[in-house]
């Protein structure tokens, strides 16, 4: 197993000016590339813990979004007895054909997310992609994983300007 970079996602201000600065004109799939790029770094976190950040950090209408990509990876049967296991009210309310709601959503540690980000990621590693590319809209949220994963998706912009 590779090296992992520290489990604690500080922030650190050296690289933010850039980032912001590119954000402005990054288009989105770019964006989403380099933070899947950022998701499978051996430079930072493993995409669970770095989706478990985010998810904390985000508010219930993005949690409920990730939720149910993770979901749709993982089946109803399967979220519902992780979040059966963490104790979460209403996880008895997951059913076949339906999503998970806001109010459910409001109720979901990160702890909870990272083992479905974790168990997701093995089943179809495209979660990654698919995940990134719903967070590459929101910097502020990018931001909060700190300069390891700052600087991983500033790399990928560089390396997307600068090919012809």
């Amino acid at each position: 197993m590779r090296s992992r970079g520290s489990p604690e996602l500080a922030r650190d201000r050296t690289v933010e000016p850039d980032f912001d600065l590119a954000m402005e004109t990054a288009p989105r799939m770019a964006v989403a590339e380099g933070l899947s790029d950022a998701f499978r770094s051996p430079e930072t976190p493993p995409f669970s813990k770095t989706l478990a950040h985010l998810f904390g950090h985000s508010a219930p209408p993005q949690r409920t979004a990730v939720l149910n990509s993770l979901m749709a990876t993982l089946g109803p049967d399967a979220v519902a007895r992780q979040l059966k296991k963490a104790a979460i009210p209403g996880a008895d309310r997951i059913a076949v054909g339906r999503w998970i709601e806001p109010d459910l959503a409001e109720d979901v540690s990160p702890d909870a997310v990272e083992e479905l980000a974790a168990a997701a990621e093995q089943r179809d590693s495209r979660i990654v992609d698919r995940l990134a590319e719903y967070y590459a809209v929101q910097p502020a949220l990018i931001k909060t994983l700190g300069e390891p994963a700052i600087s991983v998706v500033l790399a990928h912009l560089r390396r997307e300007a600068n090919e012809p």
